[in-house]
């Protein structure tokens, strides 16, 4: 049903391919599972914070969202703790934002 939304953590990969390959859209951080559901063809939405958003290629149903603030990225593969001490990418991106683009994707 629209608006139900599914939490992949604990299933193996491919139970969490499975559910994938089921989904309207996809929405996710800079992950395997968000690359997966893009090479699946699935509307996605990528969360970017301190990872570059700009070495993949996304396609007409796919976006990328971030704040873009100017200490991002600032690692290649993630790192666990923020060179600054605040994680702003991530923490000050608010929902809102992130559902407009769902919308846009879905559209």
């Amino acid at each position: 049903a629209a608006g139900d939304c599914i939490d992949t953590t604990g299933n193996s990969v491919g139970e969490a391919l499975a559910i994938l390959s089921m989904c309207a859209l996809a929405v996710g951080g800079d992950t395997g599972l968000v690359h997966a559901a893009r090479a699946l063809g699935i509307p996605t939405v990528a969360v970017f914070g301190p990872t570059p958003s700009d070495v993949h290629l996304f396609g007409p149903r796919e976006r990328a969202v971030s704040l873009g603030l100017s200490c991002s990225p600032c690692t290649v593969h993630g790192s666990q703790r923020c060179p600054l001490g605040h994680h702003r990418c991530l923490e000050d991106l608010d929902a809102e934002r992130v559902a407009s683009v769902c919308r846009e994707v879905l559209a």
